[in-house]
This record gives C-alpha cells, structure tokens and sequence, in this order.
C-alpha cells in the first residue's frame, strides 16, 4: 500500500511539472510573439523621423515622440531579458521546433540591439538639432525680455496702498489682473519649452546645452514668481475693495437715519483732521494685515537678470 501511494504521489508530481512546462512553454511563445510584434511597430516609427530642422514645433513633436518611446523601451528591457533566460530552459535545439525557435530569438535580439542604437543616435540627434535651431534661441530671448517688461509693469503697481482712495486701487487692480493674464496665457508654452529641454538636455556635457537649460528653468521660475505675486496682490486689493463697499453702505445708512439730528459729534470723519497724519498702510505679500514698513522699490520675488 506505502508502494503504491508513493507512485501515485511522483506520478503526480510528474503530472504536474508536464503542465507546467507546457505553460511556461506557451508563455514562452506569446511573450516572444509579442516582443517581435513590438519591434515591428517600434521600427516603423522609427522610420517617420526623416529631417529634424524647421520649426521648434516639429522638433517639439518629435522629441515627446522620442521620450514616450525611451520609456517603453526601458519597460521591454526586462521582457527582453526574462525571454532570453527562459530560452535555455525551454528551448530544445534538436528539434526542428526548438532550432526554428532559437532562429526567431537570435533575430529578435539583434533587432533589439539595431533600436536601441537608433534611440541612442536619435537623441544626440535631436540635442544637435535643438541646439542648432534659431527659433529656439529666439523663443528663450524674447521670453526673458517680455518677463523683464512684465516684472516693470507689476513694479510701476508698488506700493500697492491699502488707504489711497477706491479709483487708485481699481486701477491698479485692472493692470494687476491684465498683467496674470498675460502670464496665465503663456505658462503653457513656457512649461513646454521647459519640458522639452529637460527632456533632452538632461545628462549633456555640453556647456551651450547646459546653458539653455538653466535659461529655461530661469524663465520658468520667473513666471512662476511673477504669478504668485500678482495673484497675492490682487487678492489682497480685492479684499479691501469688498470692505470698502461694506464700509461705504453702512455709512450711507446711518447718515439717512441721523440726518436730523443736527449734532456735530456725529458728522462724518472726514470734516476733522488729526493733528498727526498716519502712515499709509502698505501691503506685503503674505501677510494677512497691512503692515506700516518702509515702501520697496523692487519686488519680492525678482530674479537675477543674469543668465
């Protein structure tokens, strides 16, 4: 009996490594399938990346294309190398099967290899081809001069004085909303050209390369503080408009209440004077409260000029 239930038990053991080689098996030939149906696909894009000049737009498009691409090529590394470990195993080279197979694998490698090379070479490529593109160096020139003209504009703004009167602060308000608008409207294309140099300027020993880089995180940095700044001087104008309409109707109310009364003491502020004049209030960016500080003659968040 002991005999018997051990050769049922390596009977099934034996049954059990032959369904598992046959699906290690059929797995096999789907993951290379796969792999192979990828590289058709992989070589076909490669081959729509004819002349890289023109416009930044067109190199633009191709270089997101290059940085999707380098990501699924990273992910099929490993693909690439489980399929060749699993080969060793798998594969039986006496059999015309196995030698068919072997055949298709030794090709798929050495496609592997000829697309990672192309990527490699597409990129020096397309860094070469950025670099060389005057519209792109024009684009980052005229960036830096319209946020320059932009930091002047938020600057003519300063001191934004919570006591000058309601026109002087809607004025300012106006120009205050024109002005994140303005830079609202060009973040996008800002953040791209930004994108566009990370991505492919990364890891360069190149100087000029490195160069443009910084420029672009300068731009982009700018931009960021400028609308930072903007949008608190903004929310700190359109508080005190909203208490100075509250203030406004209040007064109005208790003056068609009290209009009989004839007594002075319940004239309106503005017929005394103080002996001492206070200090304006002047409103600092993140705080909650004007504060009684000297005026600055230059914003905050203003960077170097220098790139």
């Amino acid at each position: 009996m002991e005999r018997w239930e051990v050769l049922q038990a390596k009977a099934v053991e034996k049954d059990f490594r032959l369904r598992q080689h046959r699906t290690d098996w059929t797995q096999f030939r789907i993951d290379l399938d796969n792999m192979i149906a990828w590289l058709d696909e992989a070589e076909a894009l490669q081959l729509t990346h004819g002349d890289l000049s023109g416009e930044i737009t067109h190199l633009d498009t191709i270089i997101r294309q290059h940085k999707d691409f380098l990501v699924q090529l990273e992910s099929k590394k490993a693909r690439v190398l489980s399929i060749n470990l699993i080969s060793k195993t798998l594969i039986d080279n006496k059999s015309e099967e196995g030698r068919q197979l072997k055949a298709r694998l030794r090709q798929m490698n050495k496609r592997w290899e000829v697309i990672c090379q192309h990527a490699t070479q597409l990129q020096k490529d397309l860094q070469r081809a950025l670099m060389q593109c005057q519209e792109f160096h024009h684009t980052i020139h005229d960036l830096l001069l319209w946020l320059e003209n932009l930091e002047t504009r938020i600057q003519q703004c300063e001191p934004i004085d919570l006591m000058a009167e309601d026109a002087t602060l809607w004025s300012k308000h106006m120009k205050l909303v024109d002005l994140k608008l303005d830079l609202e409207k060009n973040r996008p294309r800002v953040m791209s050209l930004k994108e566009t140099a990370d991505q492919l300027l990364e890891n360069s020993d190149s100087t000029e390369m490195a160069q443009a880089k910084d420029k672009m995180h300068i731009i982009a940095n700018r931009l960021k503080a400028l609308l930072r700044l903007c949008s608190s001087y903004i929310s700190c104008l359109e508080d005190k408009l909203d208490i100075n309409k509250s203030t406004s109707a209040t007064s109005h109310s208790h003056s068609l209440d009290l209009s009989g009364s004839g007594s002075s003491d319940l004239s309106s502020p503005r017929g005394g004077r103080t002996s001492t004049p206070s200090r304006p209030s002047v409103y600092r960016p993140g705080s909650s409260t004007p504060l009684r500080t000297p005026i600055r003659t230059r914003s905050p968040f203003a960077v170097t000029r220098q790139v």
